[in-house]
């Protein structure tokens, strides 16, 4: 997480930096305040999602409290290139979250809103990492459960985003993240504010996708087998590429009309995902920033489930051709409308025509 502008401002490095999320594995507490708050998700497995669901509920749901936690942002750093190496057992400078609590809790335990979170780059704190994590293999799955979860307690409606970052249905996601009636309860308990008044006040830095309307793998009727793809990170050529539902398959398509292939940028200092353009000078479509396109129509596209994908700048389809001089045999390119058909995994919302 960059730390905000305000901060960079002051020229100040031993300033603390308000932040809206933490290591989960290293902060300090007072016991009796962490436990009226709902202590961690006993809920969550194994590795990953604990430090921003408790973000998330410290920021939202707290306003009788002042609550700092103390971390280090060279400590994390250090902790990121420590991982990096497996080939023994590490310690290193990490950071120190301390939280305290600045007014006695009411008997009722209910909270109005508003802790407060910080980094304080001075901190320290020492974090073993083991050599070897029986759960290595299985950790991505674990990070995706422990996402979900958090999400579907504290999110509302920007729940899609967690949903779209890991290119997973919302109906039927093929994870099983648990029972969180108790901590659905626990957030009304504290009357928690939402997730939208967390991203005004706390981390407005961001990035919103709630105009998409539909996100996932991309394939065509001709090759139902390949994916449309970003290709080369540094690249400006989408391809076709056996499907994987990775990132680099992930694409939205917004009201807007944008279609847009690659992973999310979580924050407005990130890069977003590129734009599929057509500028109608070539057979074969661009990815650009979106924010470069000299002519906006040349980013925007009709498309519905099942139906061709039409450039609304030139009218012509994105279709697959056969080629022996393509990868796999295959090439995409804009072309008059032969009557292809494209189909997208998973919707959030169907377009009103």
């Amino acid at each position: 997480i960059i730390p905000p502008q305000d901060w960079l401002d002051r020229g100040d490095e031993s300033a603390p930096i308000r932040t809206p999320a933490m290591i989960g594995c290293s902060f300090v507490v007072d016991r009796e305040y962490f436990g009226d708050i709902g202590l961690l998700d006993p809920g969550m497995e194994v590795y990953g999602g604990e430090n921003v669901e408790l973000g998330m509920r410290e920021t939202e749901g707290f306003q009788q409290n002042k609550v700092n936690y103390k971390q280090n942002t060279r400590g994390r750093k250090t902790r990121q290139r420590v991982k990096r190496s497996r080939s023994e057992a590490h310690r290193a400078h990490e950071p120190q979250g301390h939280v305290r609590p600045a007014a006695a809790l009411p008997a009722t335990g209910v909270w109005q809103c508003g802790g407060s979170m910080e980094v304080l780059p001075c901190s320290r704190v020492a974090h073993i990492e083991r050599t070897r994590k029986p759960y290595n293999n299985d950790i991505d799955y674990y990070a995706k459960r422990n996402a979900l979860r958090a999400a579907e307690v504290w999110m509302d409606d920007f729940k899609s985003h967690v949903y779209m970052a890991w290119n997973i249905p919302m109906t039927n996601p093929g994870v099983d993240f648990g029972d969180v009636s108790e901590r659905l309860a626990l957030r009304q308990r504290l009357k928690c504010r939402s997730f939208k008044w967390y991203l005004e006040n706390v981390y407005p830095e961001m990035r919103i996708y709630n105009n998409t309307l539909t996100y996932g793998e991309v394939r065509n009727s001709k090759a139902s087998g390949y994916c449309l793809d970003q290709g080369a990170e540094d690249g400006d050529r989408a391809i076709l590429y056996p499907c994987h539902g990775m990132s680099s398959q992930l694409v939205r398509y917004s009201a807007d009309g944008l279609l847009q292939l690659g992973p999310l940028g979580s924050t407005a200092f990130l890069p977003d995902s590129k734009c599929l353009v057509d500028d109608g000078r070539g057979r074969m479509p661009t990815l650009k920033k979106c924010e470069d396109v000299a002519r906006p129509t040349q980013r925007l596209w009709d498309f519905t489930q099942s139906g061709p994908i039409v450039s609304r700048a030139t009218g012509r389809c994105l279709e697959v051709e056969m080629s022996k001089d393509a990868n796999f045999g295959l090439r995409l390119v804009v072309q008059r409308c032969s009557g292809q058909k494209w189909m997208i995994r998973n919707w959030i919302k169907h377009a009103r025509h």
